[in-house]
């Protein structure tokens, strides 16, 4: 097998709305080889997860991708909101950082910027309530994705004043509870974040495992958690989104 980087040119359509954008696919990076290979089938990376990203945002909007890998997902995302709209992409694993620099190199037009931070020490002036200030932002970031690999709570607890003045419509995390579990947290603080603040939950079905019933997304109630997998996307949602 080639260790050469492929560039692969995605089109596609979402609810009758063209996305195209190119990949540099790196086989030794697992993240960019799994895009590769679903790609080559015809499939967009984690299906579901890209429905639900793609249907909370709009025109116009602003993203922060807390934890964007390869840029999968920061990608999807500016192409949805186009040249109205902002992406700001954040990450700091070194493997990371250079898949999703390469990703970014070979789309100049698109609307997103990377950052270097992993917004999880807000102590140390370096969480989101401190970052969207520096920021040449229209507006407030409208959707949120965090997957900070058991970090989100931190995350979280540098966000409070975005929260608390202007929350996101929609915010896409992360659940995996033996990384959660080893830094200190848990689903159930992450849950607990987003219902004091009226926030619906919702599941998000995973490709080769049907943990929704056969459906995208599915509410999960209050108190609720499923036992089939440990690691998976929740979908958090304003009340008055």
């Amino acid at each position: 097998m080639s260790d050469a980087i492929t560039l692969l040119q995605v089109s596609f359509e979402h609810n009758s709305i063209p996305a195209k954008f190119r990949l540099a696919l790196d086989p030794r990076h697992p993240e960019s080889k799994a895009i590769g290979a679903g790609l080559t089938q015809r499939k967009l990376y984690m299906s579901h997860t890209s429905d639900a990203l793609m249907g909370a945002l709009q025109v116009g909007d602003v993203f922060l991708d807390v934890g964007a890998g390869a840029g999968w997902f920061s990608l999807l995302a500016s192409v949805r909101v186009g040249a109205e709209g902002r992406v700001v992409a954040c990450e700091t694993r070194p493997e990371e950082s250079l898949a999703l620099a390469r990703n970014l190199m070979v789309n100049p037009g698109l609307p997103v910027a990377s950052l270097p931070w992993s917004l999880e020490e807000a102590q140390a002036g370096q969480g989101i309530d401190d970052l969207i200030p520096l920021l040449p932002l229209p507006k407030p970031p409208r959707v949120l994705r965090i997957a900070a690999g058991g970090g989100e709570a931190r995350v979280l607890a540098g966000a409070t004043r975005l929260f608390d003045v202007k929350p996101p419509a929609h915010v896409l995390v992360e659940i995996d509870r033996a990384a959660l579990e080893k830094r200190g947290s848990s689903e159930a603080q992450i849950r607990g974040f987003f219902n004091a603040r009226s926030y619906e939950t919702w599941l998000v079905n995973q490709d080769g495992r049907d943990i929704c019933g056969g459906e995208s997304i599915k509410r999960l109630p209050n108190g609720y958690y499923i036992e089939q997998v440990s690691r998976f996307q929740i979908l958090f949602s304003h009340t008055k989104g």
